[in-house]
């Protein structure tokens, strides 16, 4: 028997083909993962529009004439929080 790195054992004898219950199991840890990465990214995401709008607003409530270094900044941090949360999404498994 050899692990199969999803905590099921393929038997190695009969060529490792996976019985339809390893299958299932498989594809059932394989959703739950992306799940989770789904749920990752999406907050990710969500702090990154959070950080911009607030990075927008509350210095343009202030003072609208202007636009501050610290305005950028938060702009910039917002948008580094996007991109992070779309390399988040790479770590996907196929359900298949």
């Amino acid at each position: 028997m050899q692990n199969n790195g999803y905590g099921l054992d393929a038997n190695v004898s009969d060529g490792g083909i996976p019985s339809g219950s390893e299958v299932s199991a498989r594809k059932l840890a394989a959703k739950r993962v992306n799940e989770r990465v789904k749920l990752l990214a999406n907050l990710l995401n969500s702090l990154g529009i959070g950080v911009i709008g607030a990075g927008v607003i509350v210095p343009g409530v202030h003072d609208p004439t202007r636009i501050a270094l610290q305005t950028l900044a938060w702009i910039a941090t917002g948008l580094v929080l996007h991109l992070l949360a779309q390399s988040v999404l790479a770590f996907m498994r196929s359900e298949d």
